[in-house]
């Protein structure tokens, strides 16, 4: 046995038990005069800065500036310090009122909210659960298992849309897992490995992100050709794959010992699931039939020409309907 491994021996604690998902708390600054100095460094820096041209310009660096500023370092709501400034620029002039509301009729934003939508729908459900949970029981090693995690959770950028609602649901599956291997080395390995896939995954879907959405935006805004669902999926499944298995075989490289690869698993047991309810069985099967049915509607829209944001307020209304329905029109207005 290597010296490597001896220390991982040595270095092993008790399993760690998967808790509740628990929101981070809000960041405090630690000096409470932080703010001030950041409003007048802002203002400063938009008063001074060469090439801006005119008041507006001034004003929008000094406003952006102070906003990102407060979201650093105070506890204010982030919504309420973004309307703040909106409301700033548009009472001093800088903005138009109708520039404001423009963005709301745009299907790119409305492709966004729908998207947030799906995500909360399919979080309700115990596909995402239940996909994890095969690949584990699927592993015999430890580099198995890591394989293995590293593909589920590349698929599961098709089934949530959302990369803080991926993070999350990894949480109670990371924290089973490491409870299950009960070796602190390979927990830092594994926190590692689900967070960078998360992200290097997302590239492979138009919804995976946000900012892929703002990016076709600023595309068809320019003129250039706007990529569709399927365009992007050419081209971001291939890179999403080789970026996510160079980061996985990375981490077991540079974490891990070859014993500590090769070491045999068990978690079939661990990741047993009760079975499921009627209920949520009706619940898994719409919201997979309805998901199969939205790729096939984005995949084929240059053939209907049913833009994508229809596409997702179709399948929002389908998922709050009265008969069977996933999410209520609080959550989904939460979502």
């Amino acid at each position: 046995m290597s010296s490597r491994t001896g220390a991982a021996d040595a270095t092993s604690a008790a399993p760690v038990t998967a808790g509740p998902i628990t929101a981070r708390p809000r960041p405090t600054p630690s000096w409470p005069w932080v703010p001030g100095f950041v409003v007048l460094g802002a203002v400063a820096i938009a008063a001074l800065a060469p090439g801006v041209p005119g008041f507006a310009g001034r004003l929008t660096l000094g406003v952006f500036l102070v906003a990102a500023g407060t979201w650093a370092t105070t506890s204010i709501d982030e919504t309420r310090v973004a309307l703040g400034a909106v409301a700033t620029l548009v009472i001093a002039g800088a903005v138009a009122p109708a520039a404001v509301v423009r963005p709301v009729g745009e299907p790119t934003v409305w492709l966004l909210v729908g998207a947030f939508v799906l995500a909360a729908a399919v979080g309700r459900t115990t596909i995402p659960d239940r996909l994890l949970s095969a690949a584990a029981r699927r592993a015999r090693t430890v580099g198995g298992l890591f394989w293995l995690l590293t593909l589920a959770v590349g698929a599961t950028a098709f089934v949530i849309p959302s990369t803080s609602g991926r993070a999350a649901l990894l949480v109670p599956v990371y924290g089973a897992t490491s409870a299950a291997l009960g070796d602190r080395r390979i927990s830092r390995a594994l926190s590692l490995l689900l967070p960078v896939v998360v992200l290097l995954t997302a590239v492979a879907s138009l919804l995976g992100a946000g900012a892929h959405l703002v990016t076709v935006e600023l595309l068809a805004a320019q003129g250039a050709r706007a990529p569709g669902f399927v365009d992007w999926a050419v081209l971001g499944i291939p890179t999403a794959g080789l970026s996510a298995a160079l980061a996985c075989a990375a981490i077991l490289r540079l974490f891990l010992t070859p014993e500590e690869r090769h070491r045999p698993l068990d978690l079939s047991t661990v990741t047993e699931r009760t079975p499921r309810a009627p209920a949520e069985r009706a619940a898994d099967r719409r919201v997979l039939v309805l998901l199969g049915a939205l790729v096939a509607a984005w995949a084929s829209e240059p053939w209907h020409g049913v833009p994508a944001g229809v596409s997702v307020l179709v399948a929002v209304g389908v998922l709050v309907l009265p008969r069977g329905r996933v999410l209520t029109g609080r959550d989904a207005g939460a979502g």
